[in-house]
């Protein structure tokens, strides 16, 4: 374990302050192993880009690397490695060189701590040097990224100079330990990273703002998060939903069904109240969300006082609660409608005629997620209900093993959204507007949800403001929301423009021309930030100035004007533009960036035509662009055939 930090020590150090490295062997390698000291040269420090380059749609890292002769290497034991310690990413049936391994186990390790990954990596061959490579790889911060490879520099060397593969306990404990320290950037829950993943697949762009806010679209389209927080999301009904007792209260008076509910300070008011409301009764935080510290269905005051203890970890103050018979709903409402539904199974098992509880338990435990404990409450719900852990069910029998129907007990969700009944559906819209939150979640216990709750009954026993959604039966819920919240995905119109000092004629024409159509213009030129002709910031940077604006919730278009020089070392600030105007021949480097990240048209003259030929005959990755052979921006014509998508869409002119 010593020797495996000392060498990732190393690499970090190397390839953070270090502009050029050779990476080598450990000295009592055999001759006859690999005659070559050097297996990897990096040729110049990795140039991470928080902006978009080379066509990604996320922060990535360029990397020039140097390798050996590969041609007498052996991969066998690398493939293995890779398979044993990254079985999720890698196959048993690897194929891939040398570089492709590396640049792949980079990958890996930053998707087992769930940073929110989702590009291929690029290789390409550098003809001017022999055996060296331009590699591309996705990374979600440049701190993040720099331990992920600098570990598997040193990976992919130990398991290259030895033919046999042995786990490595020692090994395993590093990657632990590696992953954990990268985690640290990580969304803070599955549902932020769900909506990030949502947003990329659905062509929204996204970046973070701050601890686990991110941000979805640019300009006045752009929509921040917070886990299901949205910034649309109260902070007064989130206070009253978190407050259990008063939520009751609340919703009591508005003649919603509730159950009973009374506060408890100590485990004496508990059994004391539990005794008058009847048995049996549910104990729950005042103050907590997502089920935590909820034990249901308690029958004597012994559970009552168990129950109180352990829920206290939680909070001092408790909720005794009459419990209501039924089945138990999360109801989704998202702007004032019910989107989805399912039921919670309680988590339970399913009897054979042949395994006894304890045993088909065990066989749960051994493949599911969510596994089940054998607790002293496990064992008294069963002798509730006749069992114990040595029963053998008959044959399709099905007994649940926790008490509350909770996800993360093992419980099961079922979709039943086309079931709920009309009356079941108004009940959950009504609350949501009356707590005036955005996106709610309710939980609602009634003996079927396809019936009226004023026909069998049924109660709201909690409303959730930051509502958990999960993959099993919501997992298009999150692109739903995102779609409903965010208008047309996000975008706003960009224009970028390469122009020289001399040439702010066509920026003013063009601008006049756009007034007419939108209110609120951005503008960058010369590292400065302009919102409807007035300067807001003088930014180190253009990319950092476009950045300033397309955080701003404000714009409705924006000009990005660079000159023919550019060299976009941050990366474009946008994924995806949709107008390029060259009024200025760019160099090829700022070209070929240009053109990855165009989505509509070039406007120009026909002398850079020949320019975006050689490209496209070079097989430069793009999208099919169309041209202009126009660059006479004094008259609208241009201008009107660039716009009329977003006019159509009604992106107009704020009024």
């Amino acid at each position: 374990m010593k020797t495996i930090n000392i060498q990732f020590q190393q690499n970090i150090a190397l390839l953070t302050k270090h502009t050029t490295w050779g990476a080598t062997y450990p000295h009592n390698m055999n001759e006859n192993e690999i005659s070559l000291s050097e297996l990897f040269c990096l040729k110049e420090k990795p140039k991470f880009y928080k902006g978009y380059q080379n066509g990604y749609r996320q922060p990535v890292v360029k990397i020039i690397l140097k390798t050996i002769d590969k041609s007498d290497i052996s991969l066998k034991t690398l493939h293995q490695a890779l398979h044993y310690y990254f079985n999720d990413q890698f196959s048993k049936s690897i194929s891939d060189d040398l570089i492709t391994c590396l640049a792949k186990g980079v990958v890996a390790l930053q998707k087992a701590a769930l940073l929110p990954i989702f590009a291929d990596i690029q290789i390409s061959t550098l003809l001017d040097v022999e055996n060296s490579y331009e590699i591309w790889i996705p990374a979600f911060t440049e701190d993040c990224f720099h331990p992920a490879m600098a570990f598997m520099l040193d990976f992919c060397h130990r398991h290259i100079i030895t033919d046999i593969f042995q786990p490595n306990n020692a090994l395993i404990q590093h990657i632990n330990e590696l992953i954990a320290g990268i985690k640290i950037d990580a969304p803070k829950n599955a549902n932020t990273f769900r909506f990030i993943e949502a947003a990329h697949q659905a062509g929204i762009a996204w970046t973070h703002i701050g601890g686990n806010i991110y941000q979805y679209g640019y300009g006045c389209h752009s929509r921040w998060f917070d886990d299901s927080f949205t910034e649309n999301t109260s902070v007064i009904s989130t206070r009253i939903a978190r407050y259990k007792n008063g939520t009751t209260a609340l919703l009591q008076r508005a003649g919603f069904p509730v159950p009973k509910q009374i506060v408890v300070y100590n485990v004496e008011e508990a059994i004391e109240n539990a005794n008058q409301i009847g048995y049996p009764v549910v104990i729950k935080p005042y103050n907590q969300d997502s089920g935590a510290g909820v034990f249901a269905r308690l029958t004597n005051a012994e559970q009552v006082k168990r129950a109180f203890q352990q829920a206290s970890k939680f909070s001092d103050i408790m909720l005794l609660e009459q419990h209501v018979a039924g089945n138990d709903y999360r109801l989704i409402v998202l702007e004032g409608q019910l989107i989805w539904a399912i039921e919670r199974i309680p988590g339970g098992v399913k009897g054979d005629g042949v395994h006894s509880i304890n045993e088909l338990i065990e066989q749960h435990n051994l493949v599911a997620h969510n596994k089940f404990d054998i607790t002293e409450d496990t064992l008294e719900f069963l002798a509730e209900q006749g069992c114990q852990l040595n029963s053998i069910l008959e044959n399709g029998k099905f007994i649940p093993i926790n008490r509350i129907a909770n996800i993360s007990t093992g419980g099961t969700p079922v979709a039943v959204f086309n079931k709920v009944h009309p009356d079941n559906k108004m009940l959950a819209e009504a609350i949501a507007k009356l707590l005036r939150l955005d996106l709610v979640g309710i939980d609602f216990i009634t003996p079927d949800i396809e019936k009226s709750y004023f026909e069998v009954g049924g109660a709201v026993i909690e409303v959730n403001a930051q509502p958990q959604f999960g993959v099993v039966t919501a997992a298009h819920i999150y692109k739903q929301i995102l779609m409903t919240l965010i208008p047309h995905q996000g975008r706003i119109p960009i224009i970028a423009i390469c122009n020289n000092a001399e040439q702010n004629d066509c920026v003013d024409n063009l601008t006049q021309i756009l007034e007419k159509h939108f209110k609120h213009i951005g503008l960058v030129k010369n590292k400065k930030a302009f919102l409807d002709n007035i300067q807001i910031c003088k930014s180190s940077t253009q990319f950092s100035a476009g950045e300033a604006l397309l955080l701003s919730n404000q714009i409705e278009l924006l000009i990005y004007c660079f000159d023919s020089n550019e060299k976009f070392e941050d990366g474009l600030p946008f994924e995806q533009y949709d107008y390029l105007i060259l009024k200025d021949r760019p160099s090829l480097h700022c070209l070929s960036t240009l053109i990855k990240h165009c989505h509509h048209k070039i406007i120009m003259n026909d002398e850079f035509l020949e320019q975006i030929k050689l490209f496209n005959q070079a097989g430069v990755p793009s999208v099919s662009i169309k041209t202009f052979i126009n660059t006479d921006l004094s008259n609208e014509a241009p201008i009107d055939l660039l716009l009329k998508n977003w006019l159509k869409t009604g992106n107009k002119k704020s009024v």
